[in-house]
């Protein structure tokens, strides 16, 4: 069991967060909050939820080619936000490239989050998952298990 929190983030405004408390074996999740002022407020909240044995893992996401002008400045606006706020609370974290959780996590989507979501309701069966909350959470398992050397 691990003695640390792991909190796994799906960033951008239709993301999600995953908590594994220490020694727990199912995450909290929430959906990122809407206003920047409020992610601020959640991420603190969680960061001292978990306390100060908190590991966190951010998934490395870039705009897509297909993606307009607008939503990928908004897109990077999120992802800006959510590392204001670790660093803002001296948290360090650690970047994922989404195929790299996916491979091990044995779920390559291909840009299908049904995969993904799919995945996170067989790891998990009793929670309830959005796209996003399904994809914190197994960041946040890929992150727990590379942590406590599974990977």
């Amino acid at each position: 069991m691990q003695d640390f929190a792991v909190l796994g983030i799906d960033p951008g405004k239709s993301g999600g967060l995953a908590l594994f408390m220490p020694s727990a074996t199912i995450p909290q999740v929430w959906a990122v909050a809407q206003t920047p002022r409020d992610v601020w407020d959640q991420m603190k909240s969680l960061i001292a939820m978990a306390g100060p044995t908190i590991r966190v893992m951010l998934e490395s996401v870039h705009s897509m080619p297909t993606d307009g002008g607008k939503a990928s400045f908004t897109f990077g606006k999120w992802v800006a936000y959510m590392e204001i706020c670790l660093i803002g609370n001296g948290v360090p974290y650690e970047v994922v490239k989404p195929k790299d959780w996916q491979s091990k996590m044995e779920c390559l989507t291909g840009g299908d989050k049904n995969i993904s979501k799919q995945r996170a309701q067989a790891l998990f069966p009793t929670l309830s998952f959005t796209h996003a909350t399904a994809e914190a959470s197994l960041i946040a398992e890929y992150a727990r298990r590379l942590w406590l050397g599974i990977y």
